[in-house]
């Protein structure tokens, strides 16, 4: 990483850090040494020292057994306390050690000693040697560094741990709770720690947990700026300008930092240089993650780590329940998490082309079901809110491509109609009655009886018809003229149309009707015309009718093929013999037609009836 803003060079070169940028790497904790020496006063302990004589040690207050720990500016003893039969830690500044730093021990001690809370490490005193060299007394804690349960999920130390959570992700967020009990107690005694990491957190042997290392604490009245102290990995932004000021919120920072290791197993800064980090940190980009860290936390770890003070949980009391909440809630997380797989999956079936229905459906489903469950039992989960959404509205939009519009509004109901969905389902119910209104112009089934009325009553008056030339009752066949059949066209027709105007608004209710009641009038009509051209023409009754049933053959006949009709084609058919047959027998011209037309009219009525079934 490289930085080249104008804006941090001019912070580092205010930091006075630029001599120690290669001494110190990114995850050691800078100090700023005070000047002042401690004051005076302290009360002295007689303290036996590793090869001192043997007279001293049966008299000693103290007797140091050996090196905890070292570091930079003391170094950290087990001791006893033959008094009290008791082994103790202590802490002592190093002879070599930087000038500055009994004030440093100092201030730490009074900090520590000032915070009585279980997961701070109890300071029994703060004394002096026989040199009047300053030493912290402190209970002595034997476990393991938090920084090394993170790093390795199997490690013995687990055996120790005490906590009611499953898993080793849920047991470091019950830890990190821990830390934030402690980081609350001290603010409210007005203490910044503003060096938390999981270095100085212990997992002690009997289950216990403590905040260690107060080395760079203040008071938060002093919070205004100051020296560039802290773990450059962990640090919030304002710690790397010694103008901006350390408040509650900077903590809360450091709490974030350490969610992030727990997450990612990396602290939230990384260079290759002292300079580096301390751009990262200044810079506070927005951390990522991998798909297996829960949302939850990585919401809540992202707004920790906000560049912007404001923008993070303003107390640790509120970082702290957000934790608790997940702790609580991580059951209808868990829910949540298997729900957006079968969401994934249902997404997934959506963009296949031959998709089986049933599978989207039940997909569908499926993770409705799931992030319902999740909500019933923790109505915040925000991942499950947001699952559930994007399945819904995936749903509502393929429910439009099928036109199932009836689910699509269920769907848009559920889903609190949102503006951007409502015209969408406005213009496919739109579109869908212009759809229905074209489907009934051509439904069949309505006024089926009206029409099929209208068909009989033709094909009975002409069986009338028919029956009473050949009986003699409407006058003698031998003496039957063209004229005639202009007479009983018109007659016929006039009856038709008195039917129709009767029945009109049956007859023309919809688009099909219509225009059968219209062919009926133009088909009355023509044969109206054609007979007065036969009589104009000077054509015989045999030859008008044999005429007839040419033209009725080839209109039925041509649209039974074009239809694939096979009940048209067949009338067309019996026309086309029909017409042959007058042609051949134009004596009984005249019953031939009589009969075709009477039959063809009643099988028209069935057939017609049938159909619209």
């Amino acid at each position: 990483m490289s930085n080249q803003d104008p804006t941090f060079d001019g912070i580092w070169l205010r930091s006075g850090l630029q001599a120690v940028e290669q001494d110190h790497l990114s995850d050691e904790t800078l100090r700023f040494l005070a000047t002042t020496e401690p004051a005076t006063g302290l009360p002295h302990l007689s303290i036996y020292e590793p090869g001192s004589s043997e007279d001293g040690q049966e008299s000693a207050q103290l007797v140091v057994r050996s090196v905890l720990g070292e570091g930079g500016m003391g170094r950290i003893h087990l001791a006893s306390q033959p008094l009290l039969d008791r082994d103790v830690a202590i802490k002592r500044v190093r002879v070599d050690g930087p000038r500055g730093a009994r004030a440093a021990l100092l201030r730490e001690a009074r900090y520590m000693g000032s915070l009585e809370h279980p997961n701070i490490v109890p300071v029994h005193a703060l004394v002096a040697d026989g040199d009047g060299e300053p030493i912290l007394v402190m209970k002595h804690i034997v476990g393991t560094q938090w920084r090394e349960l993170i790093e390795d999920p199997n490690h013995h130390a687990w055996a120790n741990y005490q906590g009611m959570a499953v898993g080793v992700l849920a047991r470091n967020v019950e830890i990190l709770i821990s830390v934030c009990r402690a980081m609350q107690f001290a603010h409210e005694k007005g203490v910044l720690h503003r060096d938390l990491k999981p270095e100085n957190v212990m997992l002690c042997d009997d289950g216990s947990v403590y905040v260690l290392d107060w080395g760079v604490a203040i008071r938060l009245t002093a919070g205004e700026g100051g020296p560039v102290v802290g773990t450059p990995a962990f640090m919030a932004p304002e710690m790397v300008d010694v103008t901006a000021p350390v408040r509650e919120t900077t903590d809360v920072y450091l709490l974030g930092a350490c969610l992030h290791k727990v997450l990612t197993g990396e602290p939230p800064h990384r260079g290759e240089s002292l300079k580096q980090v301390l751009a990262a940190a200044h810079a506070a980009e927005p951390p990522t993650f991998s798909e297996g860290v829960p949302e939850g936390l990585a919401t809540l770890c992202r707004q920790c780590l906000s560049a912007r003070p404001e923008d993070r949980p303003s107390t640790v009391g509120e970082f702290s329940r957000s934790l608790v909440d997940w702790i609580r809630n991580r059951g209808s997380a868990e829910i949540a998490e298997r729900a957006e797989e079968a969401r994934l999956r249902f997404a997934d079936l959506l963009t296949q082309p031959n998709a089986d229905p049933q599978a989207i459906a039940a997909a569908f489903s499926a993770c409705r079901f799931g992030f319902h469950q999740a909500l019933e039992s923790w109505p915040g989960n925000l991942p499950a809110k947001a699952g559930l959404r994007d399945a819904l509205q995936s749903m509502f939009h393929y429910e439009i491509g099928r036109r199932n519009l009836d689910h699509a509004r269920g769907l848009l109901e559920e889903l609190a109609c949102p503006e951007e969905l409502v015209p969408i389902l406005d213009e496919a119910l739109a579109r869908q009655r212009i759809q229905r209104e074209l489907a009934g112009g051509q439904d069949l089934s309505v006024s089926i009886g009206p029409r099929t009325a209208l068909v009989v009553g033709i094909g009975v008056l002409g069986a009338l018809i028919t029956v009473g030339l050949f009986s003699g009752i409407i006058l003698d066949v031998s003496k039957f003229q063209t004229l005639h059949l202009v007479e009983l066209a018109v007659g016929l027709n006039m009856v038709v149309w008195l039917f129709i105007f009767a029945g009109r608004h049956w007859l023309f209710r919809n688009a099909v009707n219509a225009a059968f009641t219209r062919a009926v009038i133009l088909i009355g009509t023509a044969v109206i015309v054609g007979r007065f051209l036969a009589l104009s023409s000077g054509l015989t009754p045999a030859q008008t009718l044999t005429q007839e049933l040419v033209m009725l053959g080839a209109a039925l006949g041509t649209t039974g093929v074009f239809t694939q009709d096979r009940g048209m084609a067949a009338g067309g058919a019996i026309a086309g013999l029909s017409a042959l047959a007058c042609a051949l027998l134009p004596d009984h011209a005249l019953l031939i037609y009589g009969t075709v037309t009477m039959f063809g009219f009643a099988f028209g009525a069935i057939y017609g009836y049938r159909l619209n079934q």
